[in-house]
C-alpha cells in the first residue's frame, strides 16, 4: 500500500489521465541543461527552470492527446527525417 502513496507523490500533474512525474521533470531539465550549457543555476533559476519544463511538458501532452483525438500519426520515417533536421 505504500508504494501506491509513493508513485502518488511521484505524479506531479495529470493531463486528462496521463501522469506527468517529477522524473519526467527531471529528465527533460537535465536534457535542457546539457544542451543550453546552464550550469551553476541557483535556487530561484532552478525553481524557474522546473516551472519552464513542466509547462512545456503539459503543452507536448496536450498537442500528442489532441493529434491523436484527431487520428493523427506520425511514421517512423516522418520521426526520422524531423530528427535529422533539427
Amino acid at each position: 500500500m505504500s508504494n501506491i502513496f509513493a508513485e502518488e507523490s511521484y505524479i506531479k500533474v495529470i493531463i486528462n489521465n496521463t501522469p506527468i512525474t517529477k522524473h519526467d521533470i527531471e529528465l527533460n531539465k537535465a536534457m535542457y541543461i546539457k544542451m543550453n550549457n546552464a550550469k551553476n543555476l541557483d535556487a530561484m533559476q532552478h525553481k524557474q527552470l522546473d516551472q519552464m519544463i513542466l509547462d512545456q511538458i503539459i503543452d507536448q501532452t496536450l498537442l500528442f492527446q489532441h493529434a491523436e483525438a484527431l487520428g493523427i500519426e506520425i511514421s517512423d520515417e516522418e520521426m526520422k527525417n524531423t530528427i535529422i533536421t533539427i
